[in-house]
């Protein structure tokens, strides 16, 4: 192998790195030259460069479907097999739009797939889904979708250094909407046949398109009508009732039916209820029957009878309970087989008066007599507010009424007498006073004087002394003192006899009898036996 000297070999390296070194100053000018110019005309490339900017990227309505919720804006749009449809595009790049340069947008399907086309995009990538586009953009691009359902289309825009956020349209292609059918029929007043019938079909709808045909069946044998008409006038031969069908489809194939009953005459029924009893206290049980409700030109298939209290019953006959008082109508409807229908009402009204409890203790006993009078047990079963009325009678008549209105007394007898004691317990309900009155009885015994005396001696002077007592005092007193000392003097009596001194003249054993009458004519009597010497 050829070698050069080793001296010729360092001088081949020094002119290399001069050569070098010429060659990367030259590059440093072109670049330090290229990048001035770049600022100075707002280059894409300069190290101010801002990127692309979307305004508006989103699917417009379609205008031309019939309902109002479906045109108000783009999220749903009705899918036509090969359309195109809209979507509306603006957007900037500040730098790009004064020169010649051009921006590149990149779509995605996030869901959904299809075809974008614009007559503004040029050169489209291999899957059609980047294209060369202008430095800004005001207008529309289309979308042609694959297939109905759920479109998420992405885009962002690049200007070669910087890219857009992203954006995404997106909306759902829906197939055609099926027709809605609505009809009225209004039945003329023709009381012999024919019986007219205009039926109305205006209400009936297509959300997405039109109408095309209208199909009538009458329900009376005749054959069926096809119109263009959302109107259509039909003549019953007969009276009753009949289905009618009437059967929408739109201009797209798809169809609804819809069934109603119409009835061409009837006379209504003859409603007929009995109730007992109509009033009566809580709870109160009445018993009903509607079975003399009648139909004459046909019969009655539903019996419905509310209570007046949130209850109802289906039954032609039966019982209720009412169990809270106030003012209940009592209503029957009766239907018959063609619909016709007729009512009747009864009223029963609850009254449910207080419940007086009265407790007296004791009940007897020796007068002055202190008895406690007690209603406070007393109760309103609706739980309204009581008032009480005590009244105090005694049956002997020498004795004044009494009365108390409050719940809890002690009274105090001071006669002996059979005493009646009446309770009324009252309640304001619905704007009316409901009272009840009880009854108790409280004796008052008069116990008769308790005859007593003793007596001291001075030869035939005797001085006796009453030591009697009354049990009733201090309302009952001794008003009569009889005292008959056993000799032939007759017996002393009067109000002042406690103490008396009698005289016997004769020795001898005498027997001495006091006899007591207090203030209500009961006495008593006590003996003892005297010597005299």
């Amino acid at each position: 192998m050829f070698r050069l000297p080793t001296f010729f070999n360092r001088r081949l390296a020094g002119m290399r790195q001069r050569v070098l070194f010429r060659i990367i100053l030259a590059c440093s000018f072109v670049f330090l030259f290229a990048l001035l110019s770049c600022e100075k005309h707002k280059d894409p490339f300069s190290a101010n460069n801002t990127q692309p900017f979307i305004t508006t990227f989103v699917f417009k309505p379609d205008l031309t479907l019939p309902d109002a919720s479906l045109r108000a804006d783009g999220d749903s749009l009705k899918f036509r097999a090969g359309e195109s449809y809209p979507i509306a595009l603006v957007y900037e790049d500040s730098e790009s739009k004064t020169g010649n340069r051009k921006l590149r947008a990149s779509f995605r399907f996030v869901t959904g797939s299809g075809k974008i086309t614009s007559n503004k995009f040029s050169n489209p990538s291999s899957d059609g889904l980047s294209f060369d586009v202008p430095a800004s953009f005001d207008g529309e691009i289309f979308l042609t979708p694959d297939n109905a359902g759920l479109i998420d289309l992405q885009l962002q825009i690049t200007d070669a250094v910087k890219l857009s956020e992203t954006k995404i349209a997106s909306t759902t292609f829906f197939e055609n909407l099926g027709p809605v059918v609505r009809f009225t029929a209004q039945v003329g007043s023709q009381s012999e046949p024919p019986y007219g019938v205009d039926f109305n079909a205006t209400t009936s709808a297509d959300r997405d398109g039109d109408i095309d045909t209208y199909t009538w069946t009458f329900g009376d044998g005749e054959p069926s009508v096809t119109t263009r008409s959302n109107t259509i006038h039909h003549d019953y031969k007969i009276s009753g009732t009949f289905t009618v069908r009437l059967k929408i489809k739109d201009t797209e194939g798809l169809a609804d039916s819809l069934d109603r009953t119409v009835t061409t005459a009837n006379e209504a029924p003859v409603a007929s209820l009995s109730v007992t009893p109509l009033s009566g206290k809580a709870p109160l049980t009445i018993i009903y029957n509607a079975r003399g409700s009648r139909d004459r030109d046909g019969s009655i298939v539903s019996y419905d009878i509310t209570f007046g209290d949130g209850m109802n019953s289906q039954a032609d006959s039966g019982s209720h309970e009412y169990t809270r008082d106030g003012d209940y109508p009592v209503r029957l409807i009766v239907r018959d087989n063609l619909g016709a229908t007729n009512s009747l009402t009864r009223n029963v009204t609850i009254q449910t008066p207080p419940v007086p409890v009265l407790t007296v203790s004791p009940d007897s006993g020796a007068f002055p007599l202190s008895v406690d009078l007690d209603a406070s047990d007393s109760i309103d079963p609706q739980g309204g507010q009581l008032s009480y009325e005590m009244i105090i009678t005694g049956q002997s008549g020498q004795t004044s009424q009494v009365t108390y209105r409050q719940p809890s007394v002690t009274h105090v007898f001071r006669r002996p007498d059979t005493y009646r004691i009446a309770l009324t317990t009252s309640v304001v309900r619905n704007g009316n006073t409901l009272s009840a009155t009880t009854e108790k009885s409280v004796r008052a015994i008069n116990l008769p004087p308790a005859a007593n005396f003793t007596f001291s001696r001075d030869l035939g002077n005797v001085t006796f002394t009453s030591t009697s007592t009354e049990p009733n005092a201090p309302d009952d007193f001794i008003t009569n003192y009889t005292w008959n000392f056993g000799d032939a003097n007759p017996p002393q009596s009067g109000s002042n006899l406690a103490n008396v001194l009698h005289t016997y003249t004769q020795s001898g054993t005498y027997i001495v009898e006091l006899t007591v009458t207090d203030n209500f004519g009961l006495s008593s009597s006590k003996k003892d036996t005297l010597e005299v010497r």
